[in-house]
């Protein structure tokens, strides 16, 4: 692979490499999972933080759940 690769190329090179691969809906599927899940970790860390209340915890282990 040449190193002087222009601006704005290089993802579609890598689309390409996996379509070659034959892994490139299964990729794209597996990367959209981690963001979605980043995404819904940042709002929960958020939720909690702007809840902060003795009954915050309750979120993750609702009252009667807990082993």
């Amino acid at each position: 692979m040449a190193l002087n690769i222009e601006r704005g190329k290089v993802g579609m090179l890598f689309e390409d490499f996996l379509r070659e691969q034959g892994t490139c809906e299964e990729t794209t599927g597996w990367a959209v999972r981690c963001v979605l899940v980043f995404q819904v970790v940042q709002l929960m860390k958020e939720y909690l933080k702007l809840n902060q209340s003795s009954h915050s915890s309750d979120i993750i282990c609702p009252k009667g759940s807990a082993p």
